[in-house]
């Protein structure tokens, strides 16, 4: 068993200043708290991770140009009401290290990177071993043929259509309640081998409806769908779609109409 690498980073480089972000992180609005403060949303894209930064985290990374903790301290303590210190310019600094969001800068910042790398690295067991409970097999990335297709598809999310919808489930329970006796005779006479395999069938076609579903409401608000996919909850399989970009929208009726049209 390899022993996990120290996280340890210097606040500043051997010049004073304070060690350099990641090119490809993006930052976006996040919802608010409860308590009224604005929240953000720190992306990284190329492990997918979205982080949650409180507004004094912001304040922080907003200045972080400035190039020093003292300079970046002081900036807040000017402009905000808010009086943080150098230590917590610094506790930022270990944040970022510890998400791997900084950008290396020595050998000794790579070999750190390359010990995190190794420690995350097991046998092809022990990785069963330890996600045998839940993990996923990618099969596409649709981002662009989604965004290809929606406008095609948009009025599938109107009014009018869910309106329609609802009022045809309705006269179908209806129309089954009058004539219940010939439901349930032809329901039996698909106890059948043939009749399991067309029900499986259709089952599978709507669960792709479903995941699709998922990925329009999230293409719909401008979130990435990256992939979709076979998860496996205790080895058994279900479909998925990877709406994480979602934590990136700010209004919480988007995250959970999102969330409505999605499973995991």
């Amino acid at each position: 068993m390899r022993n996990a690498p120290s996280m340890h980073y210097q606040s500043k480089t051997p010049s004073g200043m304070l060690p350099s972000l990641r090119e490809e992180l993006t930052l976006s609005l996040g919802p608010v708290e409860t308590e009224g403060a604005p929240t953000f949303t720190l992306h990284d894209p190329l492990r997918n991770r979205f982080f949650r930064l409180s507004w004094p985290a912001f304040q922080i990374l907003s200045r972080w140009d400035l190039g020093s903790p003292e300079a970046v301290a002081a900036s807040i303590a000017r402009e905000t009401p808010l009086s943080l210190t150098i230590d917590d310019v610094t506790g930022m600094v270990d944040f970022l290290a510890q998400a791997q969001l900084l950008r290396p800068r020595t050998p000794a910042d790579t070999d750190r990177l390359l010990a995190l790398a190794q420690a995350a690295q097991t046998s092809w067991f022990g990785w069963l071993l330890h996600h045998y409970l839940f993990f996923r097999l990618p099969l596409v990335h649709p981002d662009k043929p989604l965004e290809r297709a929606l406008p095609w598809v948009a009025w599938l999310g109107t009014k009018v259509f869910r309106t329609l919808t609802f009022m045809a489930a309705v006269l179908g329970v209806f129309l089954v309640s009058r004539q219940w006796d010939t439901f349930v005779t032809t329901l039996e006479d698909h106890l059948s081998l043939a009749g399991v395999i067309s029900f499986g069938v259709a089952l599978g076609l709507a669960k792709i409806a479903h995941e699709l579903g998922h990925a329009f409401t999230a293409k719909a608000y401008r979130c990435r769908v990256p992939t979709m996919g076979v998860a496996f909850l205790v080895l058994w399989p279900v479909l998925y779609t990877d709406v994480s970009d979602a934590w990136t929208l700010p209004r919480r009726r988007q995250r959970l109409l999102v969330g409505a049209r999605r499973a995991f």
